[in-house]
This record gives C-alpha cells, sequence and structure tokens, in this order.
C-alpha cells in the first residue's frame, strides 16, 4: 500500500495501538466513510510515525500516552507510557472514544456521539478487538449522514442559545 494523502482523505476512525500495546501494537488501523479498513504499521521505514503524519492530518499533532482523560469507554487495567510530561492529546475535530490496554479508539468529532451510542455494551477491549469488524457487519456506515447531520443541528443549537 504506497502512503499517499489521499489514502486517508476519507477516514473517519482508526485504531491505534501504542508500542508494547497489548494486541496489534504498532498498528494504526483505519476505518473510510465507506466502511473499507486498512492497516499501516507504523514501526516500518516505509510507513514510519514521520510519514504517516505528512500524509494523515487526523492523526498529526497527536500524543498517545495512556487513555485520553475524555475518553467514553476506558479500562484502566494497564496503561502504557509512564512519561508524566507526555499525555495523550487528540488532534482537534477528533475525539478518543474508548482506550483499551495501550490501544485508542479516535474518531472524527461528528461521528462521537454515534460511534458511542453503537458500542454501548460493549467492553473497550472488544471495541478495540471487534470493533470494525462489527462496524461493516452492521453497516454502521450507511448511517454517518445522518449522524452528522444531527450533530451539526446541535451544535447549531448550543451556538444560537450562547
Amino acid at each position: 500500500m504506497k502512503l499517499e494523502k489521499d489514502l486517508f482523505d476519507d477516514v473517519i476512525a482508526y485504531i491505534i495501538g501504542e508500542p508494547g500495546a497489548m494486541g496489534a501494537n504498532g498498528i494504526i488501523e483505519c476505518l473510510n466513510s465507506t466502511g473499507e479498513v486498512f492497516h499501516i504499521c507504523y514501526l516500518d521505514e516505509e510507513t514510519s510515525w514521520e510519514k504517516i503524519k505528512k500524509c494523515f492530518d487526523g492523526i498529526n499533532g497527536c500524543k498517545f500516552n495512556g487513555p485520553d482523560r475524555k475518553s467514553f469507554f476506558s479500562t484502566n487495567i494497564l496503561v502504557l507510557g509512564g512519561d508524566y510530561d507526555i499525555v495523550t492529546t487528540i488532534k482537534e475535530g477528533w475525539r478518543e472514544i474508548c482506550f483499551d490496554c495501550g490501544n485508542h479508539f479516535v474518531c472524527k468529532e461528528e461521528y462521537a456521539h454515534g460511534f458511542i451510542e453503537f458500542f454501548m455494551g460493549m467492553e473497550g477491549y472488544q471495541i478495540i478487538c471487534d470493533g470494525m469488524e462489527k462496524i461493516k457487519k452492521e453497516q454502521f456506515c450507511e448511517k454517518l449522514n445522518d449522524i452528522a447531520e444531527e450533530y451539526y443541528k446541535q451544535k447549531k443549537l448550543v451556538k444560537e442559545k450562547n
């Protein structure tokens, strides 16, 4: 797979495993709006973290070191990192909704509520391990327009009240 900007143009969510994470550490699993999933290894020289950041704006500026404080689903059994000077930071316009054992599920802000409702009742490890398959199987991506429309409607109402 060739690493180019257009590969990431339609990415709406991703799962990233920190180095040493349980499961697929060093991997970014990306989901696009059609439900297609692809994987990139940021530990490989050809697809290094620095090269990915140049192509994938949604990850540029992010730092991963344990759970984001705003993560909706979070299991604190195992938190990697240990460098207290580095705090997990998610790029503006994106939101971490799940953290489990060094793995982060991050999505575009406008879809966060939809993903949270979709994953309700699941444990963090189930979202990380089986979430992308469940999204494809249950055709979640077909609902994206409705989810985004509701998000922008709510955002507009909040703005009008302020």
